[in-house]
């Protein structure tokens, strides 16, 4: 037991650094010598959506929070999941059930992304604000509509950004200039918010 909790450790070092693919050798043979490993099962997962196997990914979670049900990024981490895979319903309660249960910030800045990615503007904005200033929460709803092709949902709330905040809020500008772009040619948006990764470090 002692063998798989080195490996865990060597792996989750690898894994912090960005070598996932020592990482995931490493801690697939931790797990395989003592599969009640929550972190390594929870770093697992994590590869797994970095390479879209949303239901390996699933059952890693699935069994971190088995092992360890309190485990704020677990949940998050599955939460994440579950967006990345469209399923809103459920990764809203996941990130919910953390945000109400630690005052996470990461929780409640997903759970505003999944809102405003459902246009559920009001909601997102009310849930961003537990975590951040006004204008900043304006310009990620407003950055999130212009991924959704909401263009007057977009205008709004980034103008709301930039009214809150003119001289500090430059990524509103930044994502002003691409909804003129989209709204005159059809492309690709470039999102400026502030979007961090939205999983946590096991």
């Amino acid at each position: 037991l002692q063998h798989a909790e080195s490996l865990e450790g060597l792996g989750l070092i690898y894994f912090r650094a960005g070598k996932e693919d020592k990482a995931q050798s490493l801690l697939e043979q931790a797990i395989a010598v003592d599969d009640s490993l929550w972190r390594a099962h929870n770093a697992l997962g994590v590869i797994a959506d970095g390479d879209h196997d949303y239901e390996r990914a699933l059952t890693h979670y699935n069994n971190a929070l088995a092992l360890n049900p309190d485990s704020d990024s677990a949940l998050i981490n599955r939460g994440y999941s579950m967006f990345l895979n469209d399923l809103y319903r459920e990764a809203a309660l996941d990130f919910y059930t953390v945000a109400k249960r630690s005052d996470n910030p990461r929780a409640w800045r997903n759970l505003a992304m999944v809102y405003a990615r459902q246009g559920w503007y009001e909601d997102a904005l009310e849930t961003y604000l537990e975590v951040m200033k006004p204008a900043e929460a304006h310009n990620e709803i407003g950055a999130i509509a212009i991924d959704n092709g909401d263009i007057d949902a977009a205008r709004h709330h980034l103008g709301e950004a930039l009214r809150l905040s003119p001289t500090y809020f430059a990524r509103a500008e930044k994502n002003l200039a691409e909804l003129r772009r989209l709204s005159s040619v059809a492309g690709e948006s470039s999102y400026s918010g502030n979007r961090q990764s939205s999983q946590l470090t096991p």
